[in-house]
């Protein structure tokens, strides 16, 4: 019920990792990270692959969320998320808009 409500409101989950671009309060953006998705955005819709796109990342010494190196994987992961623009889900559907800024326009 509480999942619900907080749904509902728009608010962050709570608890997990940290998504990417933002702090750990779910609400604030980490502008480095979100400049990385507005980069990875770019890039992919100018055609390049997300094997590619891992590739500058890596090149380029772009941390992800654990430190890892990127991957393809990773960064459809990160790009195709809700939650970067602005976006609530719940049960794996798109509820309404969230409590947090979007740092990627939907």
């Amino acid at each position: 019920r509480k999942m619900d409500d907080k749904a509902e409101r728009g608010e962050p989950k709570g608890g997990g990792r940290r998504g990417y671009g933002y702090a750990r309060d779910g609400l604030t953006i980490i502008e480095a990270e979100a400049e990385t998705l507005r980069r990875i955005a770019d890039l992919l819709t100018s055609g390049s692959s997300l094997g590619a796109v891992a590739q500058v990342l890596n090149n380029d010494g772009v941390p992800t969320v654990t430190g890892a190196r990127w991957s393809g994987r990773s960064v459809h992961s990160v790009i195709s998320k809700p939650r970067v623009a602005g976006l609530r889900t719940h049960r794996g559907e798109i509820v309404g808009e969230a409590s947090w800024p979007a740092i990627i326009a939907s």
